[in-house]
This record gives C-alpha cells, sequence and structure tokens, in this order.
C-alpha cells in the first residue's frame, strides 16, 4: 500500500514538474526509495541511487561526529581553546570547542560578513574563511557560553581544527573514518574550489520570475564556505542509511 501510494506521488509530481530527487522512507522493517526526474537539467542524468545530494546544514552532525572521534582518539578535548587549534583567532578569547559545537560561542555567523564583502564572482572556501575572520575580526555577540544563537561560522572552524588536529583534509578525514566504513562509496566533501560538480550530483534549481529555472549555486548567496558540506548518496545499502531507518 505505501508504495503504490508513493508510487503515485512520485508520478503526480513528475507530471506537475514540481519535483526532481529522492525519497527514502522506512515502513517496520522494509526501506522504500525512489528517485523522480533528472539530477541535473543540461545532461538529463536520471537520479537514482548513486545520486549525491549536498546536505547543507544537515552536514553539521557529520562535523560534530569527526570532532567527537577525535577526542576519543585523545587528539583533542572538548575543553580545548578555539586558538588551541586556531591561533590566527586569539583575539576571541575564551572560546571552547564545546561552545563550537553547542552554538554557544557568541562568534557572528559568516553570512552577513561575507554578504557585505565578498565577491559573489568568486567561490570561497575555508582558508578564505578564516582570512576573513582575521582581517575583519567580527565583534562577538555575547560572552562565551553565556547564551545561544545558532552558528555556521562554529561548524566551519570545527572542520579547521579537524584539519589541524589529523594533519590531512576534514574531506579526507570523513571519508577515510567515517563514509568508507559505513559503505558510502560516492558520499564525499569537495576538496576544493572546482570540486563541487560530479556525475552523480545533483544540482538544485529555483524559479525565475519568467518562468526558468536557474541553479541555486549560482546564486551569490550560495557562492562561499562550502568546503564542509557533505554530499550524501541514497544507496538503500549502505551500512548509514540502514542504521538511521533502525535496521540495523
Amino acid at each position: 500500500m505505501i508504495a503504490e501510494k508513493l508510487d503515485g506521488l512520485m508520478l503526480y509530481l513528475q507530471e506537475q514538474a514540481m519535483f526532481n530527487g529522492s525519497i527514502l522512507l522506512r515502513d517496520k522493517d522494509t526501506i522504500y526509495i525512489r528517485h523522480n526526474g533528472v539530477s541535473e537539467q543540461s545532461t538529463g542524468v536520471k537520479t537514482n541511487d548513486l545520486t549525491t545530494y549536498d546536505l547543507c546544514s544537515v552536514s553539521k552532525p557529520f562535523t560534530a561526529l569527526a570532532i567527537l572521534m577525535l577526542r576519543e582518539q585523545g587528539r583533542l578535548s572538548l575543553e580545548d581553546g578555539l586558538d588551541s587549534f586556531v591561533p590566527e583567532l586569539s583575539f576571541y578569547s575564551g572560546i571552547r570547542i564545546m561552545q563550537l559545537l553547542n552554538h554557544t560561542s557568541g562568534i557572528p555567523d559568516y553570512t552577513q560578513l561575507f554578504h557585505e564583502h565578498w565577491n559573489p564572482l568568486e567561490v570561497a572556501c575555508n582558508t578564505d574563511f578564516l582570512d576573513f575572520l582575521v582581517q575583519f575580526r567580527p565583534k562577538p555577540l555575547f560572552e562565551p557560553g553565556s547564551r545561544w544563537e545558532y552558528s555556521n561560522t562554529g561548524y566551519v572552524l570545527l572542520s579547521i581544527i579537524v584539519e589541524r588536529a589529523t594533519g590531512i583534509t576534514f574531506g579526507e578525514f570523513l571519508k577515510n573514518h567515517v563514509f568508507e566504513k559505513v559503505g558510502l562509496k560516492h558520499t564525499r566533501l569537495p576538496e576544493s574550489v572546482g570540486d563541487n560538480q560530479t556525475l552523480y550530483d545533483a544540482v538544485g534549481y529555483i524559479r525565475g520570475e519568467d518562468g526558468s529555472f536557474i541553479r541555486s549555486d549560482q546564486l551569490p548567496e550560495t557562492r562561499y564556505a562550502f568546503i564542509w558540506a557533505v554530499f550524501v548518496e541514497m544507496d538503500p545499502s549502505a551500512l548509514l542509511l540502514r542504521i538511521c531507518a533502525g535496521l540495523t
């Protein structure tokens, strides 16, 4: 019954040109996965089990996992200061790794800073991000630990801490210690500018005022600090997806 309803829904969405993508559902001991449309309009490649989707901020649990793995390995403590790994930001005194994890560091979100100063025709990476913080030194919003405010900045800094604690890129760490361990063969994190498109990657679009489709990664507000965003596949045989569905 669920499979029939899901197939009907996907067919309707396809006919209405309302959805390109994948849906994964669990019903008791069964996983249903359906793919709809194409992953990229210019190539016409259809979505499938290997299509990878940019998780954007849903990548943050992977970042937190990496930090906790390094804590278990004794490479860092959640009580370590930010400046222990990123001395360039010593002017942000008193901020600890735990506060970056739980959004209580007080460091303002980078989005406004990049909106005001970054060239939207260029794509930024972690190095650009760190250079901007050093150059502009945005003032803390509050004392570390005194309140909560969602912060993308904290999680970019956590990815930098992973790199400095391990001596390898954040993407390499996730690939070697997370993705390959749970059977995600095509899931990855872009390592550099220009490494954000493969045959498997789905591309997001928005409708323009004239009804045409515009790639979302060409919008000025999306062209920075992408190095920590994971592209995850939808292969139902992957151990990670089975764990998330409660089947393992």
